[in-house]
């Protein structure tokens, strides 16, 4: 069985096959609320395509990362 992990990727429970993928926004509102979380922080106006692609970029962080991980984890021999 497979849940979402705290950083919103798949994650395998007790010992079932691992899988990590980016997770699909069903929140239509995703790209307003990054707008006016970004807006307000810099004081900048954010462009609805702008917020899309902040959260694109956010999206593919998390990914790199969660390899690097997983990559490091092989390296060491760690039980994935």
């Amino acid at each position: 069985m497979t849940s979402l992990g705290p950083t919103g990727l798949r994650h395998a429970d007790e010992g079932g096959t691992q899988k990590r993928s980016l997770p699909l926004v069903s929140d239509a509102n995703a790209a307003e609320d990054t707008r006016a979380f970004w807006s307000s922080r810099t004081g900048l106006a954010v462009t609805p395509d702008e917020a899309r692609e902040i959260d694109r970029n956010i999206a593919r962080f998390f990914d790199l990362l969660a390899k690097w991980d997983e990559a490091a984890r092989q390296t060491e021999g760690v039980p994935q």
